[in-house]
This record gives structure tokens, sequence and C-alpha cells, in this order.
């Protein structure tokens, strides 16, 4: 069984808290409620999908390295692939479906007119194709916008998988998947922003996300290139090292935005998001204590758990945001007053839903997917 990496998923943590904190700020918050720096530091924190992006491209490649041996024959190899989609459909398909779901009974029951438009959206994330809607169609839920990089990361772990299943040497792979990622920053990255013969100047780059695979990929190469030996134990001069690095990936991560302006020039500077994001998860992987201290801290549980619920939070946050904030009769949080009432209560309210979600829908599928992949495997 691999193990599990508790630092990596405080960094799932974080990354989450990043996009809660950007999509709160930036949708229900009154600009002007704030300094225009703490504003843009509150509201500009979409890094936390591109270290999201680095996360899952770890796992995944962590993952298959060492079930897709270059030893194993051509059935087992098949095997394994059914038993990773079989796998992954269930753990990625349940919680966002069940969310649409939700957002149907709500919208059969107060906005019918809404139907269609929702329906689309079901059909947009079953056919891995909402980011293209969310671009050309701009649907009028706002929902299920987060879902954008759901289809970005599922046709990114159907990619994948033809990767390690044709290719069995693993320096072969690193250099493919090297050549593909230079590829998407060449090509998609000078000439991206023209999609279907429109250019779209405004668009932001994370959106245009037909080859948006240069984070995950970033993610892959660090599980392939690690060592596969556990990290040896660090000198203390070693350790204050690496986590002075750590730190200023964090900076970077966390900051850099409050001081970049939305421009062309945004699809050159996600780049150094997916090298901090990189920086953290090398670090985070080692699991010796570099990401929020020693094991068992208060602070590093409480970051764990909001690691091991962050898919449902992403799923719902936007449509838990909105129902309680128009329980206030709230548009947008104008004073200091409401701010520290409604935006508490919201955090917490997305994560109570997302906890329910996760313990009820989200492990139960993915434990039931578990099972059924190691029937496959064990077959013959």
């Amino acid at each position: 069984m691999i193990e599990i990496l508790v630092e990596i998923e405080r960094l799932r943590g974080l990354a989450i808290l990043m996009v809660l904190c950007c999509h709160f700020f930036a949708f229900h918050v009154d600009p002007s409620l704030l300094h225009p720096a703490a504003y843009k530091f509150f509201s500009r924190q979409w890094p936390g999908v591109e270290l999201f992006f680095v996360l899952s491209g770890f796992v995944i490649g962590r993952s298959l390295a060492r079930r897709f041996a270059p030893n194993r024959s051509s059935t087992a190899s098949l095997r394994e692939a059914l038993a990773y989609l079989v796998r992954r459909a269930f753990r990625v398909l349940p919680p966002p479906l069940f969310w649409i779901a939700v957002v149907a009974v709500y919208v059969a029951l107060f906005d019918s007119t809404m139907m269609s438009e929702l329906l689309g959206s079901l059909w947009a994330f079953i056919t891995l194709r909402h980011h293209t809607v969310l671009i050309f169609h701009r649907p009028s839920i706002p929902y299920f916008g987060p879902f954008w990089s759901l289809s970005v990361e599922e046709r990114f772990y159907l990619g994948i998988l033809l990767v390690f299943l044709i290719v069995r040497h693993r320096k072969m792979r690193i250099v493919l998947l090297v050549a593909v990622m230079l590829t998407i920053l060449v090509c998609f990255r000078v000439y991206g922003w023209t999609i279907h013969g429109r250019f779209l100047p405004d668009a932001p780059i994370w959106f245009l996300a037909r080859l948006r695979f240069d984070a995950l990929l970033a993610g892959t190469l660090i599980a392939l290139l690690i060592s596969e030996h556990r990290s040896q134990d660090l000198t203390t001069s070693r350790r204050l090292l690496l986590f002075a690095l750590f730190l200023v990936a964090l900076v970077v991560q966390l900051g850099a935005t409050t001081f970049l302006e939305n421009t062309r020039w945004e699809q050159f500077y996600t780049n150094v998001f997916y090298i901090s994001g990189g920086i953290m998860v090398y670090l985070a992987q080692r699991n010796q204590g570099l990401v929020m201290g020693a094991h068992g801290n208060g602070l590093a549980r409480g970051f764990e758990l909001l690691g091991r619920i962050s898919f449902s939070v992403y799923v719902c946050h936007l449509f838990v945001f909105e129902r309680i904030l128009c329980m206030g009769h709230i548009t947008k949080i104008s004073t200091w007053q409401a701010l520290a009432l409604w935006g508490p209560l919201a955090l917490a309210a997305t994560i109570f839903a997302s906890y329910l979600s996760y313990s009820f829908i989200e492990s139960p599928f993915r434990a039931w997917g578990r099972r059924l992949a190691k029937s496959i495997e064990r077959s013959v």
C-alpha cells in the first residue's frame, strides 16, 4: 500500500484555503471595504489552484510509477489500467454529481428557469469540457465555476495513463513528459490566447485549458525524479535551509499576485506559481516536518483535516457561500461588522457541509472504488 504523506495533505489544506479566500473576497466583498493592496492579496489567491494541479500531478505520478513497473506483463498492466480508471471514477465523480443534484433540487424548488443551464453544466461536466463552456457560454449558474479544473484534471488522468501504459522505461517517461511540457510552454503559452479561431485578450489563462497540463506535469515529474528510497534525516543546518526555501516558495505562492496586474503577461507568470508550488510539494513529500512543523501540533492537524476534505470543499463552496449570504440578504459585504459575522459563518458552513459530503459521499464511494480496483487487480 502506498504511504500517505501527511505533509502533502497539509498542502492540500493550504491550497483549498487559498481558493476559499479568493472566491469569497472576489465575489462577495466590496473592494472599497479594504485597502487596495489588501483586497488584491485576499481576492487573488487563485494560485491555490496551481498548487492543487501540482499536488494532483505528484499524487497520480507517484501512484502510477509504483503500479506500472517496467517488468510487468502487458496483461497485468491492462488490469492495472482498468483498476486505475475505477479508482479515479469513484474518487472524482461522486462529490460533484452529488452537489449538482443538491443544486438541482434547489433550482427545481426556487428557480426552475435555471434548470436548462444546470442540465448544460451537468453535460459539460460529464463530457469533460466544462472549462471551454465557461469561456464561451458564460453559464448563469455560478456554483459550478470551479468544475473547469476538474475537466482539466480528468483529461490529464486519461492522458497520463496512456503514457505509463505505452512507455515502459522510467527515463523515457521522464523524457516524454519533459518534451510535452516544453511543447505546452512554447506553443500554448505563446499562442494559446487564440482558441477556435477567436482571440481572447481578456480571458484568464487558467481557463484556456485544453492543454493546461503544465502544472500537472510538473507534479508528475517530481514524483518520477525523486528517489525511491526514504529521505535521510536532516541535519539542523540543512533543515533550516530547506525550511527557508519553503518559506520563500510560500511567500511567492501567497503574495505575488498582489503586485501583478491582470494583463496578457499573466500567461507567463502563472509558470512562477507552479514552480513555487513544485518546490513546496518536493519539500512536503520528504515528510520530515518541513511543512507546518512537527507532526501532531494543532495547526498541522487542522490543515490535514482541511486537506482531507478539500475536494468536497472545492465542489460545494460557491453554492454554500451564496446560500449563507442570501440568508442575510447580502449581495456584497460592505462593512467590517458584516465581514466579521458572515465571513466566519460562511467558512464554518462550508467546512460543515463539506465534512458531511466527505463522510457520507466521498469517503464511502472512494473505499468502494478501492475494493473494486483490488478485485480487478487480483483477477486472472
